[in-house]
């Protein structure tokens, strides 16, 4: 039995043991209200209360942040702003509450481009939170979990191989893959890490039969279309959180906003940093995923190594904790590919790995 299915095993034999007389393998909406056990986060960290003695200096501390976040860039004292982040977290939680419930009544009026959107406001009052370390500060303390390492492990111990596997079987969505793989190669004279990890969604959703909605997930724009304008052009038909990548070639932009509500929100430089940021937003924000549900399924469970009752990967309006059998066939598949790989070519596997980390 692979290290992956021993551990979901295990998972799954201590919900039951916790919780005998569940039935069950679903949790709904009615019990994740309020942030009590609300899908992947502390609830200690969902909403804690400000304590009053300490809202002023907390708030003074915000204006302080939001003075920083105007200076250059290169003047920021990264040591500084994660201590007022922490310090100021509580307060954070409170804002960002409080915005999320205005977004879901948010009405602005298509004529109104004056009128700014509840999570525009949110960005204004918390610039930090909105960039990836300020996120990344802000997720970990809510759901105890670093998804940037852990993607990066993912990506030095299996992401080529991963690459091969979905380009070598002879299923018509791998023969698609290998086309896929070749256009990429054929666009970018060099591709990075991060654009593997780009292609390996892409080639995911076409595995799981979800192609055709992949173009809403990671967006194309001219390079020339500024930000601001996106939830008039690109974003107006999109409905959940997104990625647009700032070129008409997803994989050959520069830079990639992470997006919800018709916001944009992150700005990242690489579709690591940017697919990374996607999932502490939707857990920051409490947003639903893109509708790519077996692909996130896999991200979650394979690439974040999330556990049972973190994910938020919904059917049928409900979140689910067992393994979908496709999930579960395309890890046992590459596992069995990767113990023929470590048999046929041990000495490949190393270089690559090798390979990866220093890229990283």
């Amino acid at each position: 039995m692979s290290d992956f299915f021993f551990k979901f095993e295990n998972c799954v034999e201590n919900l039951i043991r916790n919780d005998p007389d569940e039935q069950t393998t679903t949790f709904t909406k009615s019990k994740v209200a309020k942030g009590k056990k609300l899908i992947g986060v502390d609830p200690d960290a969902y909403s804690p209360a400000v304590v009053e003695s300490t809202r002023q200096e907390q708030i003074g501390t915000k204006e302080h942040l939001k003075n920083i976040s105007l200076v250059n860039i290169k003047d920021w004292d990264w040591v500084e702003i994660k201590q007022d982040l922490c310090k100021t977290y509580s307060l954070q939680r409170e804002d960002v509450l409080l915005a999320t419930e205005d977004a879901c009544k948010d009405q602005v009026p298509e004529d109104d481009i004056l009128e700014l959107r509840s999570l525009e406001k949110l960005k204004i009052e918390w610039p930090f939170l909105f960039t990836a370390k300020g996120l990344e500060i802000h997720h970990n303390l809510l759901t105890k979990r670093d998804l940037g390492t852990k993607c990066a492990s993912f990506m030095k111990e299996h992401l080529e191989v991963l690459l091969h596997y979905l380009t070598s079987c002879t299923k018509s969505s791998n023969v698609d893959n290998l086309f896929i793989r070749l256009r990429v190669e054929m666009a970018c004279r060099d591709v990075s890490i991060d654009t593997k990890l780009l292609m390996m969604v892409q080639m995911l959703s076409n595995h799981f039969k979800e192609a055709h909605l992949f173009s809403s997930l990671f967006v194309p724009v001219e390079r020339t279309v500024q930000p601001s304008s996106f939830q008039y052009t690109v974003l107006e038909e999109i409905q959940g959180p997104c990625v647009v990548a700032q070129d008409t070639n997803i994989y050959a932009a520069k830079a990639y906003f992470v997006c919800a509500d018709k916001v944009h929100l992150v700005e990242v430089s690489n579709p690591k940093e940017a697919l990374v940021a996607l999932f502490e937003l939707c857990f920051c924000l409490n947003l639903e995923y893109p509708e790519l549900s077996l692909t996130f399924e896999f991200l979650e469970r394979y690439v974040f190594e999330m556990g049972l009752v973190d994910t938020r990967v919904k059917k049928r309006g409900k979140q689910v904790v067992v393994l979908s059998d496709q999930v579960k066939r395309l890890i046992e598949g590459f596992e069995e590919f990767v113990e023929q790989f470590k048999k046929e070519l041990p000495e490949y596997l190393a270089h690559t790995q090798n390979d990866m980390e220093m890229e990283l």
